[in-house]
């Protein structure tokens, strides 16, 4: 039992010395904003020069009378030193809106496309990005266009680096 126990704290002790050696690279988020209020699951990887990363990320929405998912994939610049920095990037989006009720009317139309819809469309981001710790923060904007309309964008996000 004590030969156990001490296999598994030395085991612990080795991971948390490798993990704090290791820069940690990788990020997932929860993000609220870019299209409306949806919110969205994302994936952040800082790549070997650590100023660009890429990213990618699903989700939907809080209305009760339109159904939105949405899917991204995007590439990020950093500038700033230390943990805070300016962040600039460009996300191409997957957006699905399905009115389910056209006579019910909400805060939703006045953000994101108020008919049904599906297209892809490009962001462009610009915001700011702190690194405290293990918890990755974002705050910034990223207006968009379809095919037909402006999307204002904006978002905020917060999530655990690893």
């Amino acid at each position: 039992m004590r030969i156990s126990l001490v296999i598994l704290l030395s085991l612990i002790s080795i991971t948390a010395v490798s993990q704090t050696a290791r820069p940690m690279k990788y990020a997932l988020s929860v993000e609220v904003g870019k299209t409306g209020l949806l919110y969205s699951v994302v994936f952040d990887n800082t790549l070997k020069d650590p100023r660009y990363g890429i990213k990618a990320g699903m989700g939907g929405n809080f209305g009760n009378y339109t159904e939105a998912i949405m899917g991204q994939v995007g590439a990020y610049r950093l500038f700033g030193k230390q943990d805070h920095y300016f962040e600039t990037g460009i996300d191409l989006h997957y957006l699905s809106i399905d009115i389910v009720s056209e006579d019910q009317s909400g805060v939703s139309s006045l953000i994101y496309p108020d008919h049904t819809t599906r297209t892809v469309y490009i962001t462009l981001n610009c915001g700011y990005r702190v690194k405290a710790g293990k918890i990755l923060f974002r705050i910034g904007a990223a207006p968009g266009f379809t095919k037909e309309e402006f999307i204002p964008g904006g978002y905020i996000s917060c999530g655990i680096r690893f």
